[in-house]
């Protein structure tokens, strides 16, 4: 049976000022996303490292929408959001940190292959630049790639949006219409839309719904033919 392993894990978190408060704050978000998509969940998250966070969903498809959950509660911080899916070879357990296996190894190698391509892209710039902050590793290497340049495409629009485009992005999860938006930000339904429009907020919901697809009908063929993308 395969499992996905979710590995969390704040960018250079050592050099915040402050850290303690961070990890409170994070600490925090572990308790509210552990209720509130409990239904997602088959090990709770939990600390494992440092500021390392990891836990298992419940299935491959349910993985983009707790990370994007973190993305949004956590919003101040960047963190690397590394998946791996595969068997894990002991006894399932209440805490990651206590099992072992493929899936495991998976989620660091995804992690690692995130911090590797940021100091690539950064090196000793202070400049912002754009770097791949999630990322899927399988033990098929075709679907490896299918998966993390598809889910560039998404990232790379979302990592363009404005303060306010993302605003109205994230407010987009709580109502679908544009108006009950407007009131919450007490601005006019045509601001609302020209924010959607200019930050293209319909398509990367469009995309992130089409991704979702992609990780079910990958874990439909792991389960039916072994790991290999059949689209």
């Amino acid at each position: 049976m395969n499992y996905c392993v979710i590995t969390l894990d704040l960018i250079k978190s050592r050099k915040l000022k402050d850290r303690g408060g961070v990890q409170e704050e994070l600490k925090d978000i572990l308790k509210i996303i552990n209720t509130k998509f409990a239904q997602m969940i088959k090990v709770p998250f939990a600390f494992t490292l440092g500021d390392e966070v990891q836990g298992i969903a419940n299935s491959l498809e349910d993985s983009y929408t707790l990370i994007r959950e973190y993305q949004r509660l956590l919003a101040e911080h960047y963190m690397y959001a590394g998946v791996g899916y595969g068997e894990i070879t002991t006894r399932v357990s209440k805490r990651s940190g206590e099992m072992d296996g493929p899936a495991f190894y998976q989620a660091r190698a995804s992690v690692d292959y995130l911090k590797k391509e940021y100091e690539r892209i950064h090196g000793n710039t202070l400049e912002e630049r754009f770097a791949p902050l999630v990322y899927y590793t399988f033990a098929s290497k075709k679907t490896t790639i299918v998966v993390n340049n598809y889910l560039k495409m998404i990232e790379l629009l979302k990592y363009k949006l404005t303060d306010k485009q993302k605003e109205v992005y994230w407010l987009l999860f709580e109502t679908d219409t544009y108006r009950e938006v407007a009131d919450m930000l007490s601005q006019s339904k045509s601001a609302i839309t020209q924010k959607v429009q200019s930050g293209n907020l319909e398509e990367i919901r469009a995309g992130e719904e089409g991704f979702i697809e992609l990780l079910k009908m990958v874990e439909n063929s792991y389960d039916n033919k072994g790991g290999m993308l059949n689209v």
